[in-house]
């Protein structure tokens, strides 16, 4: 799996920290499951009706996928 650098403003970094422990996930492992949920949904056709491809669209509402697997580092 390729490395990925991400850079997030302060509030973004809290806000996406408030919500891996709301959903009970590590923080990266929340940030990579939310940049894999908006990458599959960007590349279904926007009349399928996907969230993430309609503009605006709140970070809240784009679905997290939980796994079993332990990150590696």
């Amino acid at each position: 799996m390729p490395n990925v650098t991400v850079r997030l403003s302060k509030e973004m970094y809290w806000r996406l920290r408030e919500l891996s422990i709301q959903q009970g996930i590590p923080l990266e492992r929340f940030i990579v499951s939310v940049l894999h949920s908006a990458l599959v949904t960007s590349m279904v056709p926007p009349d399928a009706g996907s969230v993430a491809a309609q503009p605006g669209v709140a970070l809240d509402s784009l679905p997290v996928e939980q796994e079993a697997r332990p990150v590696s580092s």
